[in-house]
């Protein structure tokens, strides 16, 4: 709400800086967005009086004008404009003078002759020329009025001596929509009063306005009250250079005296208001009912809308002629031809006039204030106003009587609080009696019995309707920084969840290896689950459905994380990125039937994927053990994912289990899916079950002695049928090993002459150490031979000669 100071200045003494002013404001519970200072951009800019006016000698389109500006002696200035002429006041900058955008005139010389400044245009000044119609478009400014002075400063002649204030309007005060109600609260912050604008006028002539027009309200649960006044023997014209400049400072444009009156009571009373010509209007009928189907609408923008039966509008006998609280239509606009004038002041329904607006992409001013909820009580009252001003700008005549159809008016409502529960809302003490000061600055009328406060909402409210209300009136006035600082009672200390805690550690662990954290959607679409390459059977493609999904790409809950992280991948390939790793702490939804008769369970995952030179299916593996390193799960074993993950390649894909516990998959992506994915290239991606982690998690606190004795080391090349897992190998050994295990590590797989063909050669290196002394060469042996002899148990392995 863009607020010109000199506009609030009219109902209320403000003797303070804007700056201040915005000060006070902010603390009071108005928020100012910004302070604009019109005059800041001109200064040394005056009125000067042309004296004479002669052609260039030296060029065919300047002229030499002397200027008087009020100083001893007339000065000289070459222009190039030709609009003027002597006698005519126009603004000077004068030498060393400043325009807006930086501009700065100094004194030179133009052709060989002197010019001391120069004189400016409206455009120049930052003035249009709807507020200034003498201001054309490549000439000066010409000036109008009786008191201009040659030398008076141009500031306040053109109204830049302001300053405008733009606040934010929150949705529970519609009254600040509104100088008025702005103004009301500045006498707050002020200590004065606000006068009240003057609704007085004559009416003229015969007849009522009952008499010329038929109105009636076919929806009155969405028109709750309809005012409407005629006006007759209407003069078009330019409205008052005060009320132009008003209309500009407040961000609309003026238009024509009719216009601009209802425009000007919708600034200042915050009631939108509509002007219909009469004449115009079918069967001198207006009817306020809701759209009929198939109906259609040519608005004042010059479109031609579709409603529907959810609008309302305002109709005369034959058509729409208006869409109610939004904008009016072209065939009943005002123009240079109307004689007779209808205003409109009604209250119309916020939320039909917000659902209207939407469909029909339509935003104004008055659907603003509609849609915060219009009062009702003020409509007669802004009705009066616009008649007021109709006769003091000679723009008509107004015809006696006004109409207003009001079924069921409500009283003011009355609010009754309890001084406790006020203190106990508030957080302080405030005396009663300070209370009732603060709510009578506000224009709430109070008064006390015993412990409690009754107050009487005033007129231009609607939002005081309960006891926190008056709470939050009284406090923001007293004042935020009066509320003492108290420790929070009856409260433990804050600290983070176990699932928070178990997020926060996976991050750091996967931020130090060098992944990026992905957010992505939870909705996933059916082509992403055929792209898994899944049968028809999975549990994967058991997904609970949206009822109103953006899209088919967006339809189902996600019942696994992978086919996101591989978008994810896929895009930022072929963004051009050469490599990337990527981790994501999400939910799979997993329904126990579909169609689902309970909710689905949210079973937290992690997906980690990468793609680029250094990803192999070692490193993503190394990635999934260093998470359950951290977390302490014992015993993993790594087998085949087969048919747990269709999505991996079925000769690079691994399966992680803890017991009888799936902890989750891995390895290198099926290119089949990364083709069906947009994906160009080899990618490695791992689903982890949080859940599952959790089970198995197995924190050792404590710290343990460096080693005192020497370990050995004793590698065994063992030859294996091509099918056995390397890691059941490495568990059977570790087993085998016994207490003196320190370590199993594979450090060599070798296949070729002389191992023959469907066999393989594993190399594994076995550590040994005795806590309490040095291992003897007994013990050494004894430990092998059980390693080779389990071995070839179960595996059938024979030493490599």
């Amino acid at each position: 709400m863009l607020a010109p100071l000199s506009w609030l200045k009219k109902y209320v003494a403000i003797d303070m800086p804007a700056e201040e002013f915005a000060r006070r404001m902010i603390m009071n519970g108005n928020a100012v967005e910004e302070v604009e200072d019109l005059s800041a951009e001109v200064t040394n800019v005056v009125v000067g009086r042309i004296l004479s006016v002669v052609p260039h000698g030296n060029s065919d389109h300047l002229h030499i004008c002397k200027v008087d500006v009020g100083a001893q002696e007339p000065i000289q200035i070459v222009t190039g404009a030709d609009n003027m002429a002597a006698g005519d006041f126009v603004p000077v900058a004068l030498h060393d003078s400043h325009l807006p955008g930086g501009v700065h005139i100094k004194r030179g010389k133009l052709r060989g002759e002197v010019s001391e400044g120069m004189m400016c245009s409206g455009e120049e000044l930052g003035v249009p020329a709807d507020v200034y119609p003498s201001n054309t478009e490549h000439g000066l400014l010409i000036l109008r009025g009786e008191d201009l002075v040659p030398g008076q400063d141009i500031r306040p002649v053109l109204g830049l001596d302001d300053a405008v204030l733009n606040f934010e309007i929150l949705a529970n005060r519609p009254d600040c929509l509104s100088m008025l109600g702005l103004a009301h609260e500045a006498a707050v912050v002020t200590g004065g009063k606000v006068a009240e604008p003057a609704l007085d006028y004559r009416a003229k002539g015969e007849g009522k306005a009952e008499d010329l027009v038929d109105i009636a309200v076919e929806a009155p649960d969405l028109c709750r009250r309809y005012c409407a006044a005629a006006i007759r023997n209407i003069r078009i014209a330019p409205s008052p250079l005060w009320m132009r400049q008003a209309l500009h400072k407040a961000g609309v444009r003026p238009i024509n005296n009719v216009v601009d009156i209802t425009n000007f009571v919708m600034l200042e009373m915050g009631q939108p208001m509509h002007a219909f010509d009469l004449d115009k209007v079918a069967g001198r009928k207006i009817r306020v009912r809701r759209a009929r189907p198939g109906e259609t609408l040519q608005t004042l923008d010059g479109k031609e809308r579709q409603l529907t039966e959810n609008m309302l509008v305002i109709a005369d006998e034959e058509r729409a002629t208006g869409l109610a609280g939004i904008m009016g239509g072209e065939e009943s606009e005002i123009t240079e031809d109307t004689k007779l004038v209808l205003f409109e002041s009604a209250c119309f329904d916020s939320a039909c006039t917000r659902q209207a607006g939407r469909a029909l992409g339509l935003r104004t001013e008055a659907q603003g204030r509609f849609e915060r909820g219009v009062n009702e009580r003020l409509c007669k009252a802004a009705l009066q106003r616009a008649l007021h001003l109709m006769e003091i700008l000679g723009a008509g005549e107004v015809v006696p009587g006004v109409i207003d159809i009001y079924p069921e008016e409500k009283p003011l409502p009355e609010v009754r609080a309890k001084a406790d529960y006020l203190y106990t809302l508030m957080g302080v003490e405030v005396p009663m009696e300070e209370m009732k000061r603060i709510l009578l600055s506000l224009g709430i009328k109070t008064r006390i019995e015993g412990d409690e406060l009754v107050c009487l909402s005033p007129a231009w409210r609607q939002d005081i309707v309960r006891g926190a209300d008056i709470a939050e009136e009284v406090l923001r006035v007293y004042g935020y920084d009066h509320i003492p600082s108290t420790k929070m009672r009856k409260t433990e200390a804050g600290a983070n969840s176990a699932h928070q805690m178990r997020d926060a550690l996976l991050r750091r662990l996967l931020c130090g290896m060098g992944a990026y954290e992905a957010a992505t959607f939870s909705f996933i679409g059916p082509k992403w689950l055929d792209a898994l390459r899944l049968p028809a059977d999975s549990p994967y493609r058991c997904a609970a459905k949206l009822q109103n999904p953006l899209g088919e790409e967006n339809s189902l809950m996600r019942t696994t994380l992978v086919p996101s992280m591989l978008s994810v991948l896929a895009t930022n390939a072929n963004r051009g990125n050469a490599g990337a790793a990527f981790f994501e702490i999400g939910k799979r939804f997993l329904p126990k039937s579909l169609p689902l008769l309970e909710l689905p369970e949210e079973r937290p995952s992690l997906c980690v994927g990468l793609y680029g030179e250094e990803a192999d299916f070692y490193a993503i593996k190394g990635m999934a053990e260093a998470i359950f390193t951290a977390f302490g799960v014992q015993d993993v074993r790594w087998t085949r994912a087969g048919d747990l993950a269709p999505w991996l390649h079925p000769g690079r894909g691994a399966a992680a289990c803890a017991g009888d516990t799936l902890l989750g998959t891995l390895g290198e992506v099926h290119p089949d899916t990364m083709a069906a994915m947009d994906g160009k290239v080899r990618a490695y991606v791992a689903e982890i079950d949080l859940a599952a982690l959790e089970e198995m998690q197995h924190f050792v606190s404590g710290v343990k002695d460096m080693p005192r004795y020497p370990a050995v080391q004793r590698d065994f090349a063992f030859v294996l049928a091509e099918d056995v897992p390397v890691g059941e190998v490495m568990r059977c050994v570790r087993a085998a090993a016994g207490a003196l295990c320190e370590g199993v590590q594979l450090f060599d797989v070798y296949r070729g002459a002389p191992i023959a063909e469907g066999e393989k050669s594993v190399a594994i290196a076995l550590t040994l150490r005795a806590a309490d002394h040095t291992l003897t060469e007994e013990e050494i042996v004894r430990a092998s031979d059980a390693v080779v002899e389990a071995a070839a148990a179960n595996f059938a392995a024979r030493l490599r000669s």
